[in-house]
């Protein structure tokens, strides 16, 4: 007859095998989410370097509309908005 500890061998076997699959899918993991980081990182720059100047042209814009728009009706309150 088999000691408990000859049957329980192959069972603690499985569970380390199933920890190391476990710690190898979430290293995996890791490195996946660093990844999209560092993508995401590089598509905000990318995305700044080049709308940047034209978010600025448009609030200048913006600026320029409300201006016009109050030297136009001769609102005190629009003149005041800008």
């Amino acid at each position: 007859m088999e000691t408990a500890q000859a049957m329980s061998e192959p069972l603690f076997q499985s569970l380390e095998d199933a920890v190391v699959v476990a710690e190898t899918n979430l290293l995996d993991t890791q490195v996946a989410v660093e990844t999209l980081r560092a993508e995401l990182d590089q598509f905000t720059r990318l995305h700044q370097i080049q709308l940047g100047p034209l978010y600025s042209r448009l609030d200048e814009l913006d600026a320029l509309t409300a201006e016009t728009e109050a030297a136009m009706t001769g609102d005190p309150e629009a003149i005041r908005r800008p």
